[in-house]
């Protein structure tokens, strides 16, 4: 391991601690951390030490989990500490999520709008409507 590799991990080391020291975790963050690995019902609770529906309190923003018990959420889901205590944007937006293994994409906020539809402008001098087609009498069909 080079410096520059043990600067970055040891810059990590210090957001993780920080987060864990004086932030509240984000609910939507744990949701989407669990969703994103199908992890779900009474064994997430028993991994994080908690009781069930401790993590589905966690979710709803009902309960707020220590901070050994987001390391164990960390773990269990392999997002990093510091994932759960990044803030959701109004607007939100793609991005990846990395780990050791690699990256891959995500979007990271709530979901965004629908684009409303197209209007439909009718070519200069045609209108909207298409005009009706005539069957032809000589058609071989």
């Amino acid at each position: 391991m080079n410096d520059r590799e043990k600067y970055h991990k040891a810059v990590i080391r210090q957001q993780h601690e920080r987060d864990l020291a004086t932030g509240t975790p984000v609910p939507y963050r744990i949701t989407q951390a669990l969703d994103s690995r199908g992890l779900e019902g009474p064994e997430v609770d028993w991994a994080c030490g908690v009781e069930e529906p401790a993590v589905d309190q966690w979710e709803t923003g009902e309960l707020v989990p220590a901070p050994e018990q987001v390391k164990l959420l960390a773990k269990l889901t392999d997002y990093p500490i510091s994932y759960f205590y990044w803030p959701v944007t109004e607007q939100g937006g793609p991005g990846f999520m990395c780990t050791d293994d690699g990256c891959e994409p995500m979007w990271f906020g709530p979901p965004p709008e629908p684009e409303p539809l197209a209007e439909v402008i009718a070519w200069p001098g045609r209108t909207a409507e298409p005009e009706p087609i005539e069957p032809r009498q000589d058609a071989l069909w």
